[in-house]
């Protein structure tokens, strides 16, 4: 427990003595910060790492499954190209995503598991590179819709069908009406 400051009743409260007063206070986790920050590196640096390492493998597994789907002979030239240009897709963001994540989970288990002195050259480094995976990773975010624009036919004719420059076919579609549901009961 520390103390804060101190808790005097307002006037309007009756049954207490003129300049009555407590100390206020509140629970300290000194002890305990230091742990739970760590259980947070642990935890958080673990499963960044485990998607980078999983993301690859499922990655693969989904291109064989496309790549054995392109062995059909009901397919033409056309739907052969996009397939395979959809497991070029796939390929490019999934290296960009570990080259994005990977570093920041490496990053929280050297915060975890090294003594980083101050004014270090370890501590520069690891101040400043999580300055810069954070970049790195909003630049791969952000980079995905550009990617997705130049690599598929179909996510480009949907960017300008939702932005109205291209005008939706009524043909394919199906409009599903759905009752408004009153919130008052």
């Amino acid at each position: 427990m520390a103390q804060w400051g101190t808790w005097k009743p307002e006037e309007t409260c009756t049954g207490y003595l003129a300049n009555y007063s407590e100390p206020a206070v509140t629970r300290d986790f000194a002890g305990n910060e230091i742990l739970i920050l760590k259980r947070y590196l642990m935890i958080n640096g673990v499963s960044r790492i485990l998607v980078s390492v999983f993301y690859p493998i499922l990655t693969i597994m989904l291109i064989f499954v496309i790549r054995k789907s392109t062995k059909s002979k009901a397919l033409n030239s056309r739907n052969y190209e996009e397939r395979h240009r959809t497991c070029r897709l796939i390929l490019v963001m999934s290296i960009f995503y570990v080259i994005a994540s990977a570093p920041a989970g490496i990053s929280e288990y050297v915060q975890l598991f090294v003594k980083i002195k101050p004014n270090s050259i370890l501590e520069t480094l690891v101040g400043y590179g999580s300055i810069f995976i954070s970049a790195l990773v909003c630049l791969n975010a952000s980079s995905h819709g550009i990617i997705n624009f130049t690599m598929s036919s179909k996510y480009r004719h949907t960017v300008k069908m939702c932005l109205g420059l291209e005008k939706q076919h009524q043909g394919n579609m199906t409009l599903a009406k759905v009752p408004k549901i009153s919130s008052h009961v």
